[in-house]
């Protein structure tokens, strides 16, 4: 990999990572509680991300990165999870 990609994955991870922490620090003073609040952006994001559809590419390949757009919703959430004690 290439230094600039790296330095630009590096600064994409250290963003991830903050909104994640900026969205667990909501979900905590959520009024429905952090469970509640985390299960509901879960399901809004989930849902967006398997209709989200790559019109420029291959269906198949489209299906692929709709997976990997929805792991990577849950891999997000569940760093929330981890701070919030979910």
């Amino acid at each position: 990999m290439r230094e600039d990609a790296v330095k630009t994955e590096m600064r994409l991870f250290v963003l991830e990572t903050l909104v994640a922490l900026l969205w667990a620090s909501h979900h905590k003073t959520a009024p429905d509680g952090p469970a509640a609040s985390l299960a509901s952006l879960r399901e809004r994001l989930i849902d967006k991300a398997r209709r989200q559809m790559f019109s420029d590419i291959d269906p198949t390949l489209s299906e692929a990165y709709s997976a990997e757009l929805e792991a990577d919703v849950d891999e997000a959430l569940a760093l929330q999870e981890g701070w919030l004690g979910l």
